[in-house]
C-alpha cells in the first residue's frame, strides 16, 4: 500500500497528483490533480505576549486629551487671531483621531475654521502699518 500525504504528520501541503495530468477532464481527475492540506498547519512554538498598555496611558488614550485640547486651541485662535496656534489644534485632532477619540475629528475641523476665520480677519479686517485695511482698498 502506498503512504497517502495525509498519514504523513509532519506534512503541509502537498500536490498529490502527477506533475502532468493525463488527457481526462479535471473534473474526473479531482482527486488526484487537486491542491490538498493534509493536516494541521504548524503552530508557533510559544504563545506571543500580549502587549497591555499601562493604566496611565489608557486612561489618558480614552479620555480625549488631544481632542479637548485642539478644541482649546481652536478657541484660542479665534478669539485672539493668532493664526499659528490654529495648525497645532488641527495636528492635535488629528492625533485624538487616530487614537480613537470620539471628538477627534470634529476638534480638527474647528481648528481648520478656525484658523481660517482668522486669517480672513488679520487679512481684510485689521489695517495694515499705512492705516489701511485691504477690505477698504
Amino acid at each position: 500500500m502506498v503512504p497517502h500525504a495525509a498519514d504523513d504528520p509532519g506534512a503541509s501541503w502537498k500536490y498529490p497528483g502527477p506533475a502532468a495530468p493525463a488527457g481526462t477532464a479535471v473534473a474526473d481527475r479531482r482527486d488526484e490533480v487537486c491542491w490538498r492540506h493534509p493536516g494541521p498547519d504548524p503552530l508557533p512554538s510559544e504563545p506571543q505576549p500580549v502587549a497591555h498598555p499601562t493604566p496611565a496611558v489608557a486612561a489618558a488614550v480614552g479620555s480625549g486629551v488631544f481632542s479637548v485640547l485642539a478644541f482649546v486651541c481652536a478657541a484660542v485662535t479665534a478669539i485672539s487671531c493668532i493664526v499659528l496656534i490654529g495648525p497645532v489644534g488641527i495636528v492635535l485632532g488629528i492625533v485624538g483621531h487616530v487614537r480613537g477619540e470620539r471628538l477627534g475629528k470634529w476638534s480638527a475641523f474647528a481648528a481648520t475654521a478656525a484658523t481660517v476665520i482668522a486669517g480672513a480677519v488679520l487679512y481684510f479686517v485689521v489695517p495694515d502699518r499705512r492705516g489701511h485695511s485691504v477690505a477698504l482698498s
